[in-house]
């Protein structure tokens, strides 16, 4: 049966809700204010980790700030100093507050006997398990269940928000107020919402109501609205103004208002600076942002989770999904070019019972001063009135102070004897224009205004501004711009030996760094180039990316070339591959990473002695010293038995062996760029990114040795692998040497290569070791020498199999030819190439290779 109701009614469905704000409440679900967000940008506490901030540093207690001010989502709350590593101890995403390291406390509003504090939470991204809290205080008592002060947060979890919710309570016989804080026992936790008792106080919605004089049921609706304060102000009769229309938490604009009322330019130059729910579709042509249709009063739902719909009726039919407006007709609207883009949480059906283009429902800038429209009709359904409802609330909550945009960040990009000018948003912000000037005068909406990146010749002095919808003008950025002189393109220089070529690097300009890379496409990025020191040899053909960067960071040209290899060596087949990413909690309980699990192959372990018998001990002379010395021989039956941990899965093909020495699993990424750069687990140089042997995620590491004896922890193969065949390690090797050894029966052992200790604390290197036999071998990578620390991201077993002389026989015909016209994953430079893959200035007597748009053709000049 279908439910509608007469104007007469309104008023008691609305009555239902508030727009609650919650006492003592710190609710993160709902995100961060524009103002936080902007300190967030501007301030040195915190950085950018895709949409989330991170903290820079270790600040010590007290509490949060970003930019020098006070984060006030953080408000009251404040941190301790207790377990607090150098940076990253805290973590802000769009819905969370995480916690990162072991043993941090936060810090809560002294309270008395009897009162609460409810948590909600979950493990860090909702993967982990057994993510640990504890009150820190032992009258902060768990009443949520029966079980023990300690809270254990796992994964997923069902239920809207996704979170555990626990409730400790102030049991003391102190009649004043007590501390009150929780420790973190292992870090790595989201919190979604703290609340001290019942939460905040509910607080008033100041409404404005715009409408023609007369008395409606929509007016009589807001006046019985729960925690609400409604202004009526008839437009026929009284002057409304922007500013005044600020100060209320929501306003409303009714049906009622003519078109043609001066009201309605002031509402439109208000509406970016308070939220506004409009239930006058003949505002749109008005205010030139769209126009009025009528559609029937069905509603096709677009997202049914959007919160304007909460509550709703969503039935469906052939089909499609929708909601019941009311009897007779409503009032869509076509957007405009103002709102182009702008969510559409419901649009109109038309007569063939199909979705239209035109909005039912349509929001603007929801977080941030909303605006909301909805059809008005003089019979609505209750599903109506409750999208009315859930739009009064959503836009109090939207409510923002009215601040400056951010300020704009200008740039320059040097160019022989010109600088390039770009103008970028500090933080983006909805609609955001710049204006500029290049003589030093102060910015105005008067000034230039910027569209695009522009080129000065003269050094000059580049000043901008920022406005965004909704936002005031922004304070002004401000560069000196330069002009250099830009250094002379490098030249690549090549050597060809059998499997190798050595390229020399070399520039005319003085005083310059010559960096490489080797992308498929020309790059002048830093981040993926290694600085060029000495002559470097390539064993696999590959683009090189070349260019000079002066003192000033004045770029030169990138030079690019196709350098080729005779005779390659092509070890691709990958037959055995070691991933620690594989060796999780999850995917091995017994083993790694679990409390009182493998004593050798967990964190905090000690290291043990390799030897169960007491040996045979005898008085030697020491050969450098002469002095004599106690000296303990062991047999192999005095050795201890290994402890072993497979790898996961069905089919383990690889071990993890120790007889003493601890081996560990760490949930560290490598990265990819960054070529050099110690500060994180970067690759030391350009050629240790190989995309047919790719890094992964986390690494096993050799971790604590028993003093006084050599090191014994192993990571080994568990079949056999015909040789001859390439061990392809991926590792950080602080720590060291690893050996490579192979074994024909699994028991003697023989080490083929020597990965060296680099001393690097965080780069990983990419380190080839090729075994020439001719049998079948197991494979084992080992550390003998006592000093942990080698972390073990990737093993890679490779012979030449078939994809191996697939791909020499591709790189013997580009040899050849001089240039590849057999399609690959790169894209091949444009330009002129002679034989020997050597790039020229033009076409030559004789043979030539062109290549344009990634196509080869021969020219024959004769």
């Amino acid at each position: 049966m279908k439910k509608f109701f007469t104007l007469a009614l309104l008023s008691l469905l609305l009555a239902i809700g508030t727009s609650a704000q919650e006492k003592k409440t710190w609710d993160f679900s709902k995100g961060w204010s524009d103002e936080t967000l902007a300190n967030l940008a501007a301030g040195s506490e915190w950085t950018a980790d895709g949409t989330s901030w991170k903290e820079t540093g270790k600040f010590g207690s007290g509490a949060f700030v970003a930019n020098g001010e006070p984060i006030k989502e953080l408000a009251g709350l404040e941190r301790s100093s207790a377990g607090l590593s150098k940076n990253n101890n805290y973590l802000l995403t769009p819905t969370t507050f995480r916690l990162n390291r072991n043993n941090m406390e936060l810090v809560f509003p002294s309270l008395k006997n009897g009162q609460k504090l409810t948590i909600q939470g979950r493990s860090a991204n909702g993967t982990a398990d057994n993510r640990g809290v504890k009150g820190k205080y032992d009258y902060m008592v768990r009443v949520d269940d029966d079980k023990d002060n300690n809270i254990m947060l796992g994964g997923s979890v069902e239920g809207s928000k996704g979170t555990y919710t626990f409730v400790y309570e102030i049991q003391t016989s102190e009649t004043g107020e007590v501390p009150v804080a929780i420790q973190m026992i292992t870090g790595g936790i989201d919190f979604t919402l703290f609340m001290i008792d019942d939460g905040d106080e509910i607080k008033n919605t100041k409404i404005a109501y715009l409408y023609d004089g007369n008395d409606d049921a929509v007016l009589a609706a807001l006046k019985a609205r729960e925690a609400s304060e409604v202004t009526p102000i008839n437009v026929t009769s009284a002057t409304v103004t922007a500013e005044e229309l600020r100060g209320f938490d929501v306003t409303v604009i009714g049906a009622s208002v003519p078109a043609d009322n001066a009201a309605v330019a002031v509402v439109k130059d208000a509406m970016p600076f308070t939220p506004m729910l409009n239930l006058n579709a003949n505002m749109y042509s008005a205010w030139t942002y769209g126009a009025a249709v009528e559609a029937l009063g069905v509603g096709v739902v677009k997202s049914a989770k959007h919160a304007l719909l909460q509550g709703a009726n969503v039935q469906e039919a052939d089909g499609i999904n929708f909601i019941e407006l009311g009897e007779g007709n409503v009032q869509a609207i076509t957007l405009g070019d103002y709102f182009a883009g702008d969510n559409i949480p419901l649009k109109a059906m038309n007569q063939e019972g199909a979705e239209s283009d035109e909005a039912i429902v349509h929001t603007h800038n929801e977080k941030h001063n909303g605006y909301v429209y909805a059809p008005y009709s003089a019979n609505m359904s209750a599903d109506l009135l409750t999208i009315y409802q859930n739009a009064i609330t959503m836009l109090a909550e939207s409510k923002a102070e009215i601040t400056a945009a951010a300020k704009p960040v200008v740039k320059q990009e040097f160019k022989n004897l010109k600088t390039i000018v770009t103008i970028e948003a500090g933080r983006q912000l909805p609609k955001t224009r710049f204006f500029y000037t290049t003589d030093g005068s102060e910015p105005t909406l008067s000034s230039s205004e910027y569209t695009e990146p522009f080129i000065l010749t003269t050094p000059s002095t580049v000043k901008a501004v920022a406005i965004a919808e909704g936002y005031n003008l922004s304070e002004v950025a401000q560069l000196a711009i330069e002009i250099h002189e830009q250094p002379k393109t490098p030249v690549i220089a090549y050597e060809q030996e059998d499997g190798k070529t050595t390229v020399t690097l070399s520039c005319e300009s003085e005083d310059v760094q010559i960096w490489y890379n080797f992308e498929s496409t020309a790059t002048n990025d830093t981040l993926k180039s290694t600085k060029y020191a000495e002559p470097f040899a390539i064993t696999m053909p590959q683009y090189v990316n070349v260019f000079a960067v002066a003192g000033k960071a004045v770029w030169s040209e990138v030079a690019s070339q196709r350098i080729l290899v005779k005779n390659p060596r092509v070890v691709i087949d990958v037959v055995g591959h070691f991933q620690a990413q594989q060796w999780t909690a999850e995917n091995n309980p017994a083993g790694l990473a679990v409390a009182n699990g493998k004593g050798m192959f967990t964190w905090g372990a000690s290291a043990a002695t390799m030897y169960t018998g007491e040996g045979v001990t005898e008085t030697v002379t020491d050969p450098e010293t002469g002095d004599e010395v106690q000296k303990t021989t062991y047999s192999p039956e005095d050795m201890r038995e290994p402890e072993i941990v497979n790898e996961p899965g069905e089919n383990p093909a690889w071990v993890l062996k120790s007889r003493g020495t601890c081996l560990i699993w760490q949930n560290l990424t490598a990265q990819t760029t960054n070529f050099g750069q110690d500060s994180n687990y970067n690759p030391s140089a350009s050629t240790d990114v190989d995309p047919l042997f790719p890094i992964s995620k986390n690494n096993i590491q050799f971790y604590k040795f028993f003093e006084g004896e050599p090191g014994n922890g192993s990571i080994e193969t568990l079949d056999k692998y015909q040789a001859p065949l390439d061990v392809v390690v991926l590792a950080n090797m602080q720590g060291g040497p690893l050996l490579v050894q192979v074994s024909a029966d699994g028991t003697n052992w023989t080490t083929v290569g020597e990965i060296a200790k680099t001393g690097h604390s965080r780069m990983w290197g990419k380190y080839t070791t090729m075994y020439n036999g001719s049998d079948e071998v197991y494979v084992r990578i080992t550390q003998e020498e006592a000093s942990g620390g080698a972390k073990v991201f990737d093993i890679y077993i490779a012979n030449q199999g078939e994809q191996s002389q697939a791909l020499l026989q591709q790189l013997n015909e580009e040899l050849v030819s001089g240039i590849t016209d057999v399609k690959q994953a790169v894209k091949t430079t444009e330009g002129i190439y002679n034989l020997s893959g050597m790039r020229q200035n033009g076409l030559k007597t004789g043979l030539n290779i062109v290549v344009k748009d990634g196509v080869a053709r021969k020219v024959i000049v004769k």
